[in-house]
């Protein structure tokens, strides 16, 4: 489970990230302890590639730092479409709203919801289909703020994407992830 391999972008094993530091990647996926993420919300319509595009989350940390939250979470998103945009989003509470501004599937965040439109956080999908995103949870988008994340806090992540199928664009979603930091 977690993040699938280490080529995240397609160009080899994921080297430092942030200046001479080395830095690893620790999946999160499960329980209910701190740093630890889960699946939820599963999309259940699949775009043009014929999949359902999915999210993971991991706990970023510096081989010297500690985990979140004064790490970083890596976003990782595969199975979209090919050089599209895609938009994150995140929520302090899980919600459901099918067809969400006439997108397919679901919004599974409740009110309010962030986007994280900072430099470098609006992705852009690879030539297959995979974007990724490092951030830091002291930064986190909650309706038009920037906002700290406190340890143990429960974050809802999801991520909005554009399709084309029979040439007719639409917006769909991932899957959701929970993330208690």
């Amino acid at each position: 489970q977690g993040l699938r391999g280490g080529d995240l972008d397609g160009n080899g094993p994921e080297r430092s990230l942030f200046g001479d530091e080395v830095w690893t990647q620790r999946p999160v996926i499960g329980g209910d302890r701190a740093g630890s993420a889960t699946p939820y919300c599963f999309e259940q319509t699949r775009g043009a590639e014929g999949r359902a595009a999915q999210l993971d989350v991991a706990s970023v940390r510096s081989a010297t730092g500690p985990l979140f939250p004064l790490g970083r979470l890596r976003f990782h998103l595969f199975d979209l479409p090919p050089q599209r945009t895609v938009l994150l989003l995140a929520s302090r509470s899980p919600g459901f709203a099918p067809g969400a501004g006439g997108a397919l599937g679901s919004l599974c965040l409740g009110a309010p919801i962030g986007r994280l439109l900072g430099p470098g956080q609006v992705l852009s999908t690879s030539t297959r289909g995979t974007a990724s995103l490092d951030l830091e949870t002291f930064s986190l988008p909650l309706g038009g703020a920037l906002v700290p994340a406190s340890p143990g806090e429960q974050w809802f992540f999801q991520a909005w994407y554009r399709d084309v199928e029979g040439g007719a664009q639409s917006s769909r979603f991932t899957n959701g992830v929970s993330a208690r930091l």
